[in-house]
């Protein structure tokens, strides 16, 4: 799939005008070069293509808050103080290339003035046409759904996180962005054909609930009604698991809106100079809060681990004092034991020199009986010193926790009363529109923090759920053998019952499958690019720990340190940090447990670092050949924004020099400046050439062709 032109009218700073796009050629030039100065309108374009494919929320983008429209600004002002039923409406259309069709997408949205309502009313319309192989043109679809079934066949929603990027979020790519796990996940369920194997699980429950209903109505035994009450609790189980499933991935989206949202309010408040001191002072009291909170949990976490293993020392002392009075009590003399014997009969001779009768030697072999191997009383009073040994060590540890632990709550304390100091300033303030934002931000914390409890819970009731269920299948399977119902009538049931198993492991083997294939990517993409690698850093997306903001996340560390570590670890704290089950705990997992422990932060050119290598890792695994026939070969055009600001040189070097080799169409949006330090290693690449110029005195931008 590749991109052949896109064409605005109205739309934001867009007044009319079209850009053309190539593909690579027989030079291996790949790249569309947009050159604009900073306000251009790059950022207006690269966001232009999930607009009409999809749809985009204008307001997520930092210091665009202020027209979360898609009508040219101007022309919208224009339209709030218009007389009621004045009208007017932008289009943007793209037209783009897939399996030897053409397809043209127009997405219209009209501005109504509409008397009675405070806000500018808005309506979208989309029209999507395709000019087959054979040069006929089908009649425009206009049906919503089927045009995003159309879509979603070709460039799913979640795989443009994957292939569009901007600077500001390749920033926030190694903090788990979720735009970027959206696009991991987007092109492993295109590529993997997940759609496919989901329409064949829902196709399976179709038929087994028929063979439930067939089962219910054969005359049957006494396991009959049990039967029907397994049944009831397997559908019962697994609505409960599609419920939860569907509301984790609704909490996920709305928990990150909130975060953005905070995102938006802190930097209005920053706005106003006399809020701006109090405002930082709160972000830093926050950020040093987390680190508390982090360090609280860890504490407890050990305090914890050491209380379940040593804690019963505390408590032995009268049972110790019980055994040491035993051993005084049955003394059996230090140094006599088996060996001790066995060496007196290897030489046949007693200790004095005197030979051994046979009669001694007989006593010697009875006596070796009720010997111990070692000596019974020292090696049972080692023990004791031990165990009191042990009881005073931890004790001391238990204390240097709990100290520790009351210290760090005295911090989260003082931190507590700074951070409600500053928002009550800044909430007592009547500069602008702060106190409304400050209310909007309690509100949001509120809601913030019941959707994280919500994070954190959903998944073990899902896990729960699912283990149960599987449970009753297993007791459902042996009644049903046992059961007075036709024989064919329970192969049915057992077919479908290992079909719809065999199908959820595929599935989920084949998204193991290309997790791991990413990665392997994500590292070889890194290696190429950053210079970084040459002092041992590296890079690792997560993708074996099941838990919510820990999976997906993509990662830098010194493999010096995780190697140290790994040695080192204690695997069992670390599972009770992640919630992870210490007793079937992989080696994958451990890895990722060492990495996860030694993750260094990034500065703005270091997370472009990553950023670059994962899009690529994204874009070579969805093209590349695949070991089995489910799996497809996927070709993605790649858009990027502004990507070798805060970069500097071997980095922005090799960056510069593989980016043509990223896809067969690279639509790349950057400022001259930025361009002139690259142009010698992209020039050579450049298949056309667009340039961006902003009118003076105006939210306006003109495109021109070089």
């Amino acid at each position: 799939m590749n991109f052949k032109s896109i064409e605005f009218f109205q739309y934001r700073c867009f007044m009319d005008g079209i850009l053309t796009f190539g593909e690579k050629d027989e030079d291996d030039r790949s790249i569309n070069l947009i050159i604009a100065e900073n306000g251009g309108g790059k950022t207006e374009l690269l966001f232009a293509f999930p607009w009409v494919l999809y749809d985009f929320d204008f307001s997520t983008l930092s210091t665009k808050e202020a027209t979360p429209y898609s009508l040219n600004s101007e022309i919208y002002r224009k339209l709030l103080t218009s007389s009621n039923g004045c009208v007017d409406a932008c289009w943007v259309e793209i037209k783009f290339f897939h399996d030897m069709n053409t397809y043209t997408l127009k997405k219209i949205e009209t501005y109504d003035k509409v008397e009675g309502h405070p806000t500018i009313q808005s309506k979208v319309k989309k029209e999507l046409s395709v000019k087959l192989e054979s040069g006929v043109t089908n009649p425009p679809i206009t049906d919503q759904k089927c045009i995003d079934k159309i879509l979603n066949e070709m460039i799913p929603r979640k795989v443009l996180n994957g292939i569009i990027f901007d600077g500001e979020r390749m920033q926030k790519l190694a903090s788990s962005d979720e735009r970027s796990v959206d696009g991991v996940k987007g092109v492993i369920f295109d590529v993997t054909n997940q759609e496919k194997i989901e329409y064949l699980l829902d196709v399976i429950k179709t038929v087994e609930d028929n063979i439930n209903k067939d089962i219910a109505k054969a005359k049957r035994g006494t396991g009959s009604r049990k039967i029907d009450i397994f049944t009831n609790k397997i559908q019962s189980l697994e609505c409960n698991i599609t419920n939860n499933k569907r509301l984790f991935e609704n909490a996920e989206r709305e928990l990150n809106v909130c975060k953005s949202t905070l995102d938006d309010i802190s930097l209005q408040l920053k706005k106003y100079d006399e809020i701006k001191e109090l405002e930082s002072k709160r972000i830093e009291a926050e950020k040093n809060l987390k680190r508390i909170l982090g360090e609280i949990e860890d504490s407890v976490d050990h305090f914890n681990i050491e209380l379940n293993l040593s804690g019963f020392a505390l408590v032995i002392d009268e049972i110790l004092k019980d055994a040491q009075g035993i051993i005084e009590s049955f003394d059996v003399p230090k140094g006599l034991n088996v060996q001790a014997v066995d060496s007196i009969l290897k030489k046949g001779k007693c200790i004095c020199g005197e030979e051994l009768s046979h009669e001694k030697i007989t006593t010697l072999c009875s006596l070796r009986e009720f010997l111990p191997p070692d000596n019974v009383n020292s090696a049972l009073l080692e023990q004791i010193d031990s165990l009191k040994n042990n009881k005073e060590n931890s004790r001391v540890r238990l204390n240097q926790y709990r100290s520790h632990i009351k210290k760090l709550d005295l911090e989260k304390t003082k931190l507590d009363g700074e951070i409600t100091f500053y928002r009550s300033q800044i909430s007592l303030s009547k500069i602008g529109d702060s106190k409304e934002l400050e209310a909007k931000r309690s509100e949001l914390y509120s809601r913030k923090a019941e959707l994280t409890t919500l994070i954190n819970r959903l998944p073990d009731e899902i896990n729960a759920d699912t283990i149960e269920a599987n449970s009753y299948r297993s007791d459902k399977d042996a009644l049903i053998v046992k059961a007075e119902i036709s024989e064919k009538l329970a192969v049915k049931w057992k077919f479908i019952n290992k079909t719809k198993k065999a199908t959820e492991q595929l599935r989920d083997d084949l998204q193991k499958m290309a997790l791991q294939k990413i990665n392997e990517n994500l590292k070889k993409s890194y290696r190429e690019i950053t210079a970084s690698s040459e002092i041992g850093r590296d890079v690792h997306l997560v993708h074996t720990i099941e838990r919510p903001g820990i999976k997906y996340r993509v990662v830098n560390y010194y493999v010096e340190s995780v190697l140290n570590y790994y040695h080192n670890a204690n695997w069992e704290i670390l599972c009770t940090k992640y919630g992870l089950d210490f007793n079937n705990l992989s080696d994958s997992q451990k890895e990722e447990l060492a990495i996860l422990e030694n993750a260094v932060g990034k500065s703005t050119g270091q997370s472009k670092v990553v950023a670059i290598p994962f899009a690529k890792a994204i874009l070579d695994y969805s093209c590349s050949k695949k070991e089995d026939e489910i799996q497809g070969e996927k070709m993605y055009p790649f858009l990027i924004d502004a990507p070798f600001g805060d970069l500097s040189g071997d980095n922005l070097r090799n960056s510069a020099k593989k980016l043509h080799s990223f896809s067969n169409q690279v639509i790349l949006m950057i400022s001259p400046d930025s361009y002139n330090m690259v142009k010698d290693y992209i020039e050579p690449y450049v298949r056309s050439t667009v340039k961006l110029t902003k009118a003076a005195s105006k939210n306006e931008s003109i495109i021109g062709v070089e």
